[in-house]
């Protein structure tokens, strides 16, 4: 097959619409567009900026004819847990407020107040982190109850873009998993846990499997890029599975490590887990491919580093820092990436700073020493995930497969199998964009 694919890949810090071609049975890729994706401060809440997203999409579809692209497929995949209702005539009810905004401060008793935690967990296997959909729905709810009682759909942010993109509303199965409102058992909406939210049922959409066609682009989105007769198909959304799709692996003994601004690091399993230990260690169980679940736990990842380096600015490039962060001593100083002081602090240096002061620890002072903290807690985490994982799952883990951007740093990879003592294999780099592809052909 010879098809011109173009996966579009939002990330919480960027996006990138990428060009993929099936050639012998290999994927051949070219990134047409990049672009920066930041958060924005809308009425005092942390909102993302989606008119500036879709505009930026557009804007890479536009490329394609330069490049000489005529794409035969689009498919979409992006972060999860975030959101848009949308009213009777399909406009976006509130702000699309974003999971690292403190709305969701506090909320979760709020919630186990109406279901036990251990109940909830039963039904849903989600991992519990305060920005959920399901609390994030909740706080909606509490301050704002006209916006939940006037939303005729929720829309998770690649479903909204796929209606964008076609007049079509649907909501794909791996992207709506990360929710805590789906039933993992049965794999489809918990009505008992989306009517604590609202009775409408008909704001929750049929979900509808990766590989599926959506349908074609709107007149407006061919009047805008130029390109007609491009078919937007359902891949696995959330770009997790998406990237875990494309791992180089076969068989069952084996973890990834899916690296970027989050670390998400498991294995996948042909049902649910949620025995007890799976709740002590507060593992996810999240919607895969072919019928899979990923179990997996996920952990704060490269944000404290990238959130170092932004506070370093221009002074450093991140190839410096990972150069700095090698030649430092190692294991002098140790913090815990998943402390909820390091979610989204004022000041990350301070933050990691505080931490060590506060633990007995010497400080960390030049920015070598801040990111040999971060890389040297990084590993120690992955380790003591790996040890979890297997009292969880009681099998044999020989590898860790690790995918996504974060797979370059070789010093953290290093660390990984050092802290871990298995074999670490890098890349793909591109192992969400792939993920999308695949699902296209």
């Amino acid at each position: 097959m010879n098809s011109n694919c173009i996966a579009i890949d939002l990330g919480a810090s960027s996006g990138r619409v990428i060009q993929g071609r099936l050639i012998e049975g290999k994927f051949e890729l070219r990134e047409i567009h990049r672009f920066m994706n930041e958060t924005v401060i809308e009425d005092g809440q942390l909102c993302w900026d989606l008119d500036l997203i879709f505009k930026e999409i557009l804007s890479g579809l536009i490329k394609c004819k330069s490049f000489g692209i005529a794409p035969d497929s689009i498919g979409i995949d992006s972060w999860g847990v975030d959101f848009v209702l949308l009213d009777v005539n399909n406009e976006i009810i509130g702000n699309p407020v974003a999971y690292r905004d403190n709305r969701t401060d506090d909320i979760m008793d709020d919630v186990f107040n109406l279901i036990s935690k251990e109940g909830l967990y039963e039904k849903t296997g989600i991992q519990f982190m305060q920005f959920n959909t399901l609390f994030q729905l909740f706080a909606l709810k509490a301050a704002h109850p006209k916006d939940i009682n006037g939303a005729k759909t929720l829309l998770f942010l690649p479903d909204y873009i796929n209606f964008l993109m076609t007049g079509n509303l649907i909501t794909e199965y791996t992207i709506a998993s990360t929710s805590q409102l789906l039933n993992v058992h049965s794999r489809d909406w918990d009505h008992e846990l989306t009517e604590l939210i609202n009775d409408n049922r008909g704001m929750f959409n049929p979900l509808i499997q990766p590989g599926v066609k959506i349908g074609k682009l709107s007149q407006n989105v061919e009047d805008n890029t130029g390109l007609t007769e491009v078919s937007v198909v359902s891949v696995p959304s959330h770009d997790t599975a998406s990237a875990v799709a494309a791992a180089p692996t076969n068989g069952k003994n084996w973890a990834y490590i899916s690296s970027g601004t989050w670390s998400l690091m498991g294995i996948e399993v042909d049902g649910p887990i949620t025995s007890d230990v799976a709740l002590k260690y507060n593992f996810t169980n999240e919607g895969g491919v072919f019928g899979t679940i990923r179990l997996l736990k996920n952990l704060m990842g490269l944000w404290l580093f990238q959130e170092v380096k932004k506070l370093l600015g221009r002074d450093y490039h991140y190839s410096e820092l990972i150069s700095e962060a090698s030649a430092s001593e190692p294991f002098k100083f140790l913090v815990n990436p998943n402390d909820q002081r390091f979610f989204n602090p004022e000041n990350m240096i301070d933050e990691i700073k505080s931490f060590c002061r506060e633990t007995g620890q010497s400080i960390p002072q030049r920015p070598g020493e801040i990111c040999r903290c971060i890389f040297d807690s990084l590993a120690f985490q992955y380790r003591q995930v790996l040890e979890e994982l297997k009292e969880v799952q009681n099998i044999p883990i020989y590898a860790i497969h690790v995918v996504g951007g974060g797979s370059q740093n070789e010093l953290l990879n290093q660390l990984c199998a050092n802290a871990t003592g298995l074999d670490v294999y890098a890349g793909p780099v591109e192992a969400t964009a792939l993920g999308n592809l695949m699902f296209q052909n």
